[in-house]
Parts: C-alpha cells; sequence; structure tokens
C-alpha cells in the first residue's frame, strides 16, 4: 500500500531519489498503511529487519555480517512472491515508495 493512496512513480524514478536519502532517524514514525502508530519508529523497523536478517543468516551458515546476506533475503524473497504469483516489480516499487515516504525523502508533484 502506498502511503499517499497515489500510482507510484516507476521504480527507475523510485532508485534516483535514493540518492538524496537525509541521514537516517530512528525516532522517524510515517505511516505508509494508513494506520496510526507512532511507536512504530524506522528505529523498531530496524530492529525487526535485523531481528530477520539474524535468523537467515544464522540459516545460511554466514560467518560474519557482510552486505551479501541482505540482498541474498531480498532476492528470495522476491522468489518467494514469484512462486506466489505476485509480480516482483510491483513488490519493489510499493517497497521502495514506502522506503522512501518512512525515510523523509519521498519527492513526487503530488507529495
Amino acid at each position: 500500500m502506498n502511503p499517499l493512496m497515489l500510482e507510484p512513480p516507476s521504480l527507475s524514478t523510485l532508485v534516483t531519489q535514493l540518492a538524496s536519502l537525509p541521514p537516517h532517524d530512528p525516532t522517524r514514525y510515517q505511516t505508509t498503511d494508513g494506520l496510526d502508530e507512532p511507536d512504530c519508529t524506522k528505529g523498531l523497523g530496524v530492529a525487526q529487519g535485523m531481528s530477520v536478517l539474524g535468523f537467515f543468516e544464522r540459516e545460511n551458515h554466514y560467518h560474519e555480517r557482510h552486505d551479501s546476506s541482505t540482498v541474498d533475503l531480498i532476492c528470495n524473497l522476491l522468489h518467494l512472491a514469484h512462486e506466489r504469483g505476485q509480480e516482483p516489480s510491483e513488490i519493489l516499487t510499493t517497497a521502495l515508495w514506502n522506503f522512501l515516504a518512512e525515510a523523509g525523502s519521498l519527492k513526487t508533484e503530488c507529495a
């Protein structure tokens, strides 16, 4: 679900916006699902991500944290979505749209 209930820009347009991310703010709260849950800060999102990634790294016998584990997990989730009949490009577009909104750097004509 996108935060503004608008048609998101193309994936390539969203990717270019990653170059201008503001610094990470663990206290920032931005709803992207229409629910008002101010305790769901970016810090909580990072903690949840670390928990999932830690499990993935243990299951796959990574001996130290490195960037490939994050990429491998995202890739596996896209394989799962594809197997379930979901469109990976739509998932990536929506996820990136939500990420940019939550990070505070979403740039659209309507935002």
